[in-house]
C-alpha cells in the first residue's frame, strides 16, 4: 500500500512539474502563424507573424520587419536563448508545448507578451511551392489542384492565390462567392494581402 501511494505521489509531481512538459527539438522545425495573444486583443497585423525554426535558427517575420537569429532550446527547463545580431544580450522565451501542433511562447522582461502559435503544415507548404513553379511555367491546371490541396491543409498563402483564380476564372468557372470564402479563409489565418481586401469591404459576399 505504501509503494502504491509512493508512485501515485511521484506521477502527480511528474504532471504537476514543467520539468517534465520537454520537447524534442526536431519538432519545433518548421513554420508557425501567431493564432493569439493571451490577455490581449490580436490585430490583423498580428495575425501576419510567423515564427520559423531549423535546428538553430529562429527567423521572425511581421508585415513590419524580420528578424534572424540562432537559438538554443534548453530543454530541461524549455527556455530558448534567442541571439539577435546588434542585440547585447539573448532573448529569454519561455516554450511550452501544448500539443504536437500548438506552442505557447512567452517573452521575459518588461511589456512581455505571450502567445499562442500554431504550426503551419509543411505538406501544404509543400503543395504551395509545387504550385508556384508550375504558374511561372505557366501550367495553371496543376497550380490550380496544388493550391487547392494546399488550401485543405489551412495555408493561407495557397488560400488567397486560389481566390484569385476563381475571381478571374481561371482554369477554372468564376465564382466569386467561392472566391470570396477562400479569402476570408486566408484573411483569418494572417494573409495580409487577403486581410486588406477584406477590410476594404469590397467583397460581395
Amino acid at each position: 500500500m505504501k509503494k502504491e501511494k509512493a508512485y501515485l505521489m511521484i506521477i502527480l509531481w511528474a504532471i504537476g512539474n514543467p520539468l517534465f512538459a520537454q520537447i524534442a527539438q526536431k519538432n519545433l522545425i518548421g513554420e508557425w502563424r501567431l493564432e493569439s495573444l493571451i490577455e490581449k486583443q490580436i490585430s490583423a497585423s498580428e495575425k501576419q507573424k510567423r515564427y520559423v525554426f531549423t535546428v538553430d535558427s529562429l527567423l521572425y517575420r511581421s508585415a513590419r520587419k524580420n528578424i534572424d537569429g540562432t537559438y538554443v532550446l534548453q530543454q530541461q527547463t524549455l527556455i530558448i536563448s534567442w541571439k539577435i545580431p546588434g542585440f547585447e544580450k539573448p532573448l529569454i522565451i519561455n516554450i511550452e508545448n501544448l500539443n504536437q501542433d500548438t506552442l505557447r511562447l512567452k517573452e521575459t522582461g518588461e511589456n512581455a507578451v505571450t502567445g499562442i502559435l500554431i504550426r503551419l503544415s509543411a505538406i501544404g507548404k509543400q503543395h504551395f511551392q509545387t504550385a508556384l513553379k508550375a504558374e511561372i511555367k505557366k501550367d495553371f491546371r496543376l497550380a490550380f489542384t496544388e493550391l487547392k490541396k494546399a488550401s485543405e491543409y489551412h495555408y493561407p498563402d495557397a488560400m488567397y492565390r486560389l481566390a484569385m483564380y476563381y475571381f478571374t476564372g481561371t482554369v477554372t468557372t468564376l465564382d466569386e462567392k467561392e472566391g470570396s470564402k477562400w479569402i476570408k479563409a486566408a484573411a483569418s489565418l494572417g494573409n495580409g494581402e487577403a486581410q486588406a481586401i477584406v477590410s476594404s469591404g469590397s467583397l460581395k459576399y
